[in-house]
């Protein structure tokens, strides 16, 4: 009887789970830095739509074309472009940046911080430098 009582709470249903969300973020740079070069101001920017998977729901009004499942869509003023989600691990985790390799000589990585802070580096192997952004990413709510 123990057994049959210990096995029943992997009886019962589990409870529902909410679809996970399409997000839109917005991010805004206040410093840029080139290698070893004294940082910079500058006002560059980017926007990203994350499509957490194929059940997601959407935003009545997404301001980009939401992308494939597990895929951000990035967009800046030089172009837009897909991305692969850093999530923390988990699949359906909280959104923490992106990692991207376009068919160009950048390798680029956004990291955000539970606070909104953000770091985004472009990096050119072949040429041996690397550009870094410091500032905010925000959620479109």
């Amino acid at each position: 009887m123990k057994q049959l009582l210990a096995t029943l709470p992997f009886l019962l249903p589990l409870p529902a789970q909410a679809a996970p969300q399409v997000q839109e973020f917005l991010c805004a740079f206040a410093q840029e830095c080139t290698d070893l070069a004294p940082c910079q101001a500058t006002s560059y920017g980017l926007s990203m739509i994350y499509n957490p998977g194929p059940d997601a729901t959407f935003p009545a009004n997404p301001t980009l074309v939401p992308p494939d499942p597990f895929t951000v869509a990035v967009s800046d003023d030089t172009g837009s472009f897909n991305a692969v989600p850093l999530t923390g691990g988990t699949l359906y985790g909280p959104f923490q940046g992106f990692i991207a390799f376009r068919k160009d000589p950048w390798q680029r990585l956004l990291t955000i911080a539970p606070d909104g802070t953000a770091r985004y580096s472009l990096h050119q192997p072949e040429a041996g430098m690397a550009v870094y952004y410091q500032g905010t990413c925000e959620e479109v709510k």
